[in-house]
């Protein structure tokens, strides 16, 4: 494949970007990549080619970063290519590259609940976005992006059985509610789920939480 830079990139215009100077995005709400779906892309795109670019910005230092597509470049790199094909999208700021993301996770092979959790209360916290505008910029409910901050509530043993998917998101958001103690009782199995829900508010009613242990 064949590379090409440019110093001045408009909005949209479809580039090669050198692998070397593209880098991941820090604000990207995936954290863990599967090997094996990873190579499988990896060996779709020898077979048949990159059918959709991936989307970049520029840095200020030098080269891209990448907006989405960190599945694609990586899945590149996998087989050895020099460069790929990328979109410029320079008209997007901080908080319009975080939302891109957490929509591309969503369409594509999601981000976990855990990760669009944390992606979102980073928006939430770092760009001084309210809740009902990001959902808004999201396509999402505001009680979808209330449920999803509510993940950050969970503790610490909680978060494991739901990462490992020994409980669903569900029975997690529930739980959420508890006191950590309580939560971590619960993870240990020492407490019934059902009446520790007991008295809770409605948004708990008609959970399933028969899984939490």
């Amino acid at each position: 494949m064949d590379t090409q830079t440019t110093d001045t990139t408009p909005r949209g215009l479809l580039i090669q970007v050198p692998l070397k100077t593209l880098t991941e995005s820090p604000t990207n709400p995936r954290g863990s990549f599967d090997p094996l779906k990873l190579e499988e892309l990896a060996q779709s795109m020898q077979d048949d080619g990159l059918i959709q670019p991936i989307a970049v910005r520029q840095k200020p230092g030098g080269g891209h970063e990448i907006v989405v597509g960190h599945r694609r470049a990586r899945a590149a790199r996998h087989h050895g290519w020099e460069a790929i094909d990328a979109v410029v999208r320079d008209d997007l700021d901080d908080v319009g590259v975080a939302i891109a993301q957490v929509v591309e996770n969503d369409m594509r092979v999601g981000a976990t609940p855990l990760e669009e959790s944390d992606a979102i209360v980073r928006m939430l916290n770092e760009h001084h976005i309210g809740a009902d505008e990001l959902a808004a910029r999201l396509g999402k409910s505001p009680g979808y992006v209330r449920r999803r901050r509510k993940l950050q509530d969970l503790h610490e043993s909680m978060r494991l059985l739901l990462s490992e998917g020994r409980i669903g998101v569900g029975s997690a958001e529930a739980l959420s509610g508890l006191h950590l103690d309580a939560q971590a009782a619960l993870a240990q199995g020492d407490l019934n789920p059902a009446r520790q829900l007991q008295g809770k508010p409605k948004p708990f009613t008609g959970l399933d939480v028969s899984c939490a242990i």
